[in-house]
Order: C-alpha cells, then sequence, then structure tokens
C-alpha cells in the first residue's frame, strides 16, 4: 500500500480470447495459451483510480514442427509488440495490443475484481 493507492504483481494471469471475439487460430499463442506476470500499480483520488501495468513477461509453449516437440517460449511484451530500438509499436501487433489492453481493463474494474472474487 502506498499513500496514494496499491502496488503489486500480477502472477498466472490469462487472457481468455473468446470473451473478445478472437479465435485460437487468428490470434498469437502468448494471447491464448500464455501465462502471464507482471508489476502494477494503483492510484486513487476521491472517486477515481487509475491503474499502471508494466514490466509484462509471458511464458508459453509451442510446438516444434520439425521435432514435434513442445518447445517453451517465453520474453517480455515489449519485446513482442515494439520495433528494435523500440521507438514505436509494430502495426502488426495493434490489434493484439488490443485485444491484451481490454483484457486487462476488465480485471482491474470494480465489477471484474468482484467477479475474481478479489
Amino acid at each position: 500500500r502506498t499513500e496514494t493507492g496499491y502496488f503489486g504483481e500480477l502472477r498466472h494471469y490469462k487472457v481468455n480470447c473468446a470473451r473478445y471475439g478472437r479465435s485460437y487460430f487468428n490470434t498469437p499463442r502468448i494471447y491464448c495459451d500464455g501465462e502471464w506476470v507482471g508489476k502494477f500499480t494503483v492510484d486513487i483520488d476521491r472517486n477515481f483510480y487509475h491503474v499502471v501495468v508494466y514490466a509484462l513477461y509471458y511464458e508459453t509453449v509451442t510446438k516444434d514442427a520439425v521435432l514435434r516437440v513442445d518447445k517453451p517460449v517465453k520474453g517480455r511484451y515489449i519485446d513482442v509488440v515494439a520495433n528494435k530500438r523500440r521507438e514505436s509499436l509494430l502495426r502488426k501487433e495493434l490489434e493484439n495490443i488490443s485485444l491484451m489492453s481490454l483484457s486487462l481493463k476488465e480485471a482491474f474494474s470494480l465489477n471484474g475484481m468482484a467477479a475474481m472474487g478479489n
């Protein structure tokens, strides 16, 4: 707890792709199968709150087509959605960034927290 709100960690967070009309075939596996960790802050000011989620990191398993074995894949979210110099977001990832944003927004809404039992 801080003077203006809270801070904490996300652990074992999963995006529900189907809830947002996304399928396994049109969404990268890091979103459909990935498990996420990260950090967040919640700043509270009278009747409003502001959430910042950062340092997102994912882990998932992918199939190696040649060897036909599961291969762990993990990394930082910024490395997936931004160009190498981190000057801008990749255009091809904008739809997936929206998916992640909607998922986190719902998870941190007061209704979302009540539904999750938090």
